[in-house]
């Protein structure tokens, strides 16, 4: 059976995969499909493409001893409340000069406006992390898509962020002032579910646990 062995990478979201036979792929943690795990459902198969790397480059390897892991989140933990402060200043006093506290859905246009932020928040990184390691890839790599089967027990875990904001939503809505306080913690929220979901997917986890059972690897041709 092909057994697969998970390094961190130097890229927020990729993983450094290497099979029994000694291949060694780059696998993109954002492009596994369908990606529903977090919101209660567990599809029979998944799939997340890889290209195929040297197997005796170190060119995408993390040199720290660190886990990359935890070092990406820890980066994305410093940076999102230094982006909400940020954000915080600039609406701070603004919201209640402009009576925003008055109009009701004008309220609901910003808090889903800042929802909307930690997305495309999120899209960038991706963006960023996938311009790096083109610029270090050859012109035309050879192109895999990696299909696991699934087992295990649902997981519900990305509503608990969105449960929280559905909070944060009620106590904005009936704010008699600019709650920027509350749009921070919206946005700080809204991106670490984003970041989970759609940045850094723990797929060596999941394989580790069992839960993804490599089922292929095919070439794309």
């Amino acid at each position: 059976m092909n057994k697969l062995t998970f390094k961190d990478s130097k890229s927020l979201c990729y993983k450094v995969v290497t099979d029994s036979s000694g291949k060694k792929y780059l696998m993109d943690t954002s492009t596994i499909k369908p990606n529903v795990f977090g919101f209660g459902f567990l599809p029979k198969r998944v799939r997340v493409e890889m290209v195929e790397i040297d197997k005796k480059s170190r060119l995408f390897d993390k040199k720290t001893k660190v886990n990359g892991a935890v070092v990406a989140v820890g980066g994305a933990l410093a940076s999102t409340p230094i982006l909400s402060k940020s954000i915080m200043e600039l609406l701070r006093g603004r919201l209640d000069s402009h009576h925003i506290h008055e109009q009701p859905f004008l309220k609901f246009g910003i808090f889903l406006g800042i929802f909307i932020l930690a997305f495309l928040i999120a899209q960038v990184m991706i963006g960023v992390s996938r311009y790096r390691v083109s610029k270090k890839l050859p012109s035309n790599p050879k192109k895999y898509i990696a299909t696991f089967r699934t087992e295990g027990k649902n997981d519900a875990s990305f509503y608990i962020p969105l449960a929280i904001n559905a909070v944060l939503l009620f106590f904005y809505a009936r704010a008699t002032s600019g709650g920027e306080l509350l749009l921070m913690f919206n946005l700080m929220f809204s991106f670490w579910l984003f970041f989970a979901w759609l940045v850094a997917f723990p797929v060596d986890v999941m394989y580790n646990k069992k839960t993804f059972r490599l089922e292929s690897i095919e070439e794309i041709r």
